[in-house]
């Protein structure tokens, strides 16, 4: 997974809503919180979430269970208001263990048995592979009501600023979307080595 913290906002954006639409996690954007230069400064990282983007993707399970996906440096940070129970979870280590990692742990931890209400997750495939847990363990998810996670998106994101983001219809639009993002990346990093 890319690095996003260095790169501008409008196209962190981009990458964000391709890889949430891949996992099949519904996006929201808000208004970033702060001044125009707070927004725009790539110093405090920690405000906007690492990416600078104000994205996020939230889903409530048939259980009532939340998720709120936050995009870091290279990974999502995932976080359930109930924990994942141990059998889907152990099973989502042994296979995944490398890139959907439990509690944010850098080592292989195993999930505790009480389950797991927190992950880093490292690659598209490993959000899928959670989002297929998810499902599995509480029932179909649907796009959350923001204001039911947004204490997670305080010091980033305005508060009641959410609006569900449409995603995208197609394979080939997300993947238009992707290439958009990945042409104005070649584009920004070719104006810095001038």
């Amino acid at each position: 997974m890319q690095d996003l913290t260095q790169v501008a906002p409008a196209i962190a954006r981009r990458f964000i809503r391709v890889e949430l639409a891949k996992a099949g996690i519904s996006a929201f954007e808000g208004v970033l919180s702060g001044s125009s230069e707070t927004r725009l400064s790539v110093l405090d990282t920690n405000v906007f979430s690492e990416t600078r983007a104000p994205l996020v993707g939230m889903m409530v399970f048939e259980n009532e269970a939340l998720a709120l996906f936050v995009r870091r440096w290279f990974c999502w940070e995932v976080r359930l208001t109930k924990p994942l129970p141990l059998k889907p979870a152990q099973e989502l280590f042994d296979y995944f263990w490398r890139v959907v990692r439990v509690s944010g742990y850098a080592c292989s931890a195993e999930p505790p048995a009480g389950g797991v209400s927190l992950y880093h997750v490292d690659s598209v495939p490993g959000l899928e592979a959670l989002m297929a847990k998810l499902i599995s363990a509480f029932g179909n998810g649907r796009a959350a009501e923001p204001q039911r996670l947004t204490h997670e998106t305080e010091s980033w994101i305005q508060p009641g600023s959410f609006k569900l983001l449409p995603a995208p219809v197609s394979i080939a639009e997300r993947d238009e979307l992707e290439l958009a993002g990945l042409a104005a990346q070649g584009l920004a990093c070719e104006k810095l080595n001038v």
